[in-house]
């Protein structure tokens, strides 16, 4: 969904009229949510458990638990039935052209660049409970928890997808939690676990050799989904109390409460483009949209320079984190995106107004694949785009 906005002091405040379908609640300084309202048009959603947002369509793919359906919901809030009859569905994530989604005891994938959609996987796991959190690896590989109400056999599968096989990577009995939802850490090489019962803690599996360790322990509870955004903070939504956490990266500080008042946050999932955080409201068949802040810009000189220019990112080539720095003589509405090679917006890093001036932005490309980017700086009377290489 490619959501428009406009600025007002110090608060992001999207134009409702921008938008179809949607009502606006204003939250100052750190998001801005946004909620289907299902009195403007018929509400498909059933349920909704987990979203996941396709850059090539343009457009959110939502797994409704209830109906066991896939619905689409694309650039003008228009909601269809994109896969239907799969009784409940649960997770899901797209990893290139495929979109994988689980039900109770199997994965699917189906292949998003065709249409219809073609399915190309169909795994089923006889020894599972409760597919649920899913998330892939850089190196070609899908791990699905297993939750166990019960508790004793809560598990982790790890699904190669070049072969289309499984193996049990997590065994019961292993310290798992209660894992309702996985995110991948790069840098650590883990997974990160969000955990349901009680005040389980956070939880992290190594991929190098399957271990469970605790990050941290909470006493918040029933934490059901998780997600990273690009500067690499963690988010975890509370069933208990309806509120989203912010983590750093490192878990070092206290968290951060982003939101509150959502009804049944389930599975989280975070949107690049626009620096957006998808909530599935599962009590109340609604997507919530919050705009979060993750790129550092700072303005490093105050002399009004009397030329617009965009500088050359430094380093590059890059890995995985690198500057821009660029100038305005006058006040702007301000565009900073990043794009791939074939042209597709990956993240837009600047998107307010600015005042004359220089500004330095900082783009932490981790989650990226190694590659020729391209930035391009816009306002009302001056564009300008640069290449850059991240190589990892």
């Amino acid at each position: 969904m490619q959501l428009k906005y406009l600025y007002n002091m110090n608060n992001l405040i999207f134009h409702p009229a921008f938008i179809p379908g949607f009502i606006v609640k204003i939250i100052p300084l750190i998001c801005l949510t946004l909620i289907l309202n299902s009195s403007a048009a018929q509400n498909l959603l059933s349920s909704p458990e987990c979203v996941s947002y396709d850059n090539a369509g343009k457009r959110y793919l939502v797994s409704c638990y209830q109906s066991g359906n896939i619905v689409q919901i694309d650039s003008n809030g228009v909601q269809s039935y994109f896969l239907t009859g799969f009784g409940n569905v649960l997770s899901n994530v797209i990893h290139g052209n495929i979109f994988y989604f689980s039900t109770i005891t199997s994965i699917k994938g189906y292949d998003i660049s065709v249409t219809p959609p073609q399915q190309v996987m169909n795994i089923n796991i006889p020894s599972s409970i409760q597919l649920d959190g899913m998330v892939t690896d850089t190196c070609g590989n899908l791990y699905v928890a297993d939750f166990d109400y019960s508790g004793p056999n809560d598990k982790i599968f790890k699904i190669n997808l070049s072969v289309q096989s499984w193996s049990l990577f997590v065994p019961p009995g292993h310290g798992l939690g209660s894992p309702q939802d996985i995110e991948f850490d790069k840098e650590h090489n883990r997974l990160i676990v969000a955990n349901w019962f009680g005040n389980c803690p956070i939880q992290a599996v190594n991929l190098s050799d399957s271990s469970v360790t605790n990050i941290i322990q909470n006493s918040i509870g029933n934490f059901d989904g998780t997600a990273r955004d690009s500067s690499g903070n963690f988010y975890f939504t509370s069933w208990t109390n309806n509120k989203i956490y912010k983590y750093d990266k490192d878990f070092v500080n206290s968290p951060e409460i982003i939101s509150a008042g959502l009804n049944g946050p389930a599975n989280i999932s975070y949107n690049p483009t626009g620096n957006l955080l998808i909530v599935p409201n599962f009590n109340i068949n609604s997507l919530t949209f919050i705009q979060i802040n993750t790129i550092g810009i700072k303005k490093i000189e105050n002399i009004v320079p009397n030329e617009y220019r965009l500088y050359q990112n430094y380093p590059n080539p890059f890995n995985p984190k690198t500057i821009i720095n660029f100038q305005l003589p006058m006040s702007n509405d301000v565009k900073l995106i990043i794009y791939d090679a074939l042209g597709r917006e990956v993240t837009t890093l600047v998107n307010e107004p600015l005042k004359p001036g220089t500004y330095e932005v900082e783009w932490n490309a981790y989650e990226f694949p190694s590659g020729v980017y391209f930035y391009r700086l816009q306002t009302e009377s001056f564009t300008d785009t640069k290449r850059m290489v991240l190589i990892k």
